[in-house]
This record gives C-alpha cells, structure tokens and sequence, in this order.
C-alpha cells in the first residue's frame, strides 16, 4: 500500500532555525553555518505515525517571516499541516507566533498544526523565552514542544505529532 501523501510548511520568523529542524529530522545532521532560505525548499521522508498507516510528508521550507504578511500565501496552498517555529532566546519569535498562525490560517482553516520553541539548549529551564513561550502555546491550545536542533530535542517528537494529526479524523 503506498503512503498518504501529506504536504506540511515549516514556519516562522527568519533565523528560527526552521531548515535545522528538518536537516535534523530528515537526514540526522546539523550544520551550524547559516544560509537563508529563499522562496521554499522541499524535502521528504516517510513515516509510521500510526500502525498500518504510512505517510508521506512533503516538507516544505518556507523562507522566514521579516514581519507578518510578507511570504507569499501561495506558499500554504494545499498544506495538511504546519511546524510554527520560534527561537527561545529571541521573544519577539515569540511574540510573532500568533501572526503566522493567523496568516497560514486564512488559507487552512482545518489544517493540523504544531508549535516548536527551537534552540531550547541555548536557553536555562526558567530563562523568560521558555515561559513566554509555554504561555503563548497554552493560550493558543495546541501541541508545543521546545526543541533542539544541535542536539535532537524533541525534534522527531513534534514532526510524530503533526504527522497524527494529520491521518486522525478531528
């Protein structure tokens, strides 16, 4: 049987570290040179979020947000899913979660997301980025993992998430 094809966006601001999370995910590296993305990168891999159910994830980088509004909304056409991205040590990430949100959702109203708080081994268990964070996400009632890209933190984790939400009815 061949997987369920399931398109999903990886996104945030610019500099969240949204192509490590996949580089870490899809192929288990990380590179801490940075190169901005421009427009969107696509990646794939396959995966068991549930028994008898493989799924296709194509991953599409999308280039980082400057301020809300600015990537192109042709970008979330046809997305399952999407990874909200913010950096930890960065509040104003933070404080942008809700505009991204709001804008990925004017095209995907039903679309399953999942937010990660990246860089979580740069920032101290009560550093105020990590409660910023916990309290943005509890606010916006959906699933938040902090996470690491340098190290693999909860990183496979979130994707698992996202990808069952995407094959479970709502």
């Amino acid at each position: 049987m061949s997987p369920i094809k399931k398109k999903i966006c990886l996104l945030g601001d610019v500099g969240v570290g949204k192509t490590s999370l996949i580089r870490r995910y899809v192929e288990n590296i990380f590179d801490d040179s940075y190169l901005t993305t421009i427009g969107v990168k696509v990646s794939q891999k396959t995966i068991s979020p549930k028994e008898g159910k493989d799924v296709l994830l194509m991953i599409w980088d999308v280039e980082g947000f400057n301020k809300p509004g600015t990537v192109s909304p042709n970008y979330f056409i046809g997305a399952a899913g999407a990874m909200v991205v913010c950096d930890l040590s960065r509040g104003e990430s933070i404080e942008n979660l809700k505009d991204v949100i709001r804008d990925f959702r004017r095209i995907n109203t039903q679309a399953g997301l999942v937010l990660a708080g990246n860089k979580a081994d740069l920032v101290g268990s009560t550093h105020p980025g990590r409660l910023l964070f916990r309290e943005t996400a509890r606010s916006l009632e959906l699933p938040f993992f902090e996470t690491s890209a340098l190290n693999g933190q909860n990183v496979a984790a979130c994707f698992e998430t996202l990808s069952r939400k995407l094959i479970e009815p709502s």
